[in-house]
């Protein structure tokens, strides 16, 4: 069964949006094994959800990101 057979039924993907909305604005630990990240969840343009990352500025990764695409 393909995606539009599963929508067309009713067996659409809604737990999983309604599990990200459920974390819209929390911070979720992790994301950097280099840093102290956290995650944060941006539901304001659901069903588009936006994971971000949210580096420490110690973080040598992000420095060297930032470093490499100014």
């Amino acid at each position: 069964m393909n995606r539009r057979q599963r929508r067309a039924a009713g067996h659409g993907d809604s737990s999983a949006r309604q599990y990200l909305a459920s974390l819209d604005g929390a911070r979720i630990p992790g994301g950097c094994d280099d840093c102290d990240a956290y995650q944060t969840v941006d539901a304001t343009q659901a069903p588009l959800f936006l994971l971000q990352v949210h580096h420490d500025s110690t973080c040598p990764w992000f420095t060297n990101y930032r470093k490499e695409n100014p």
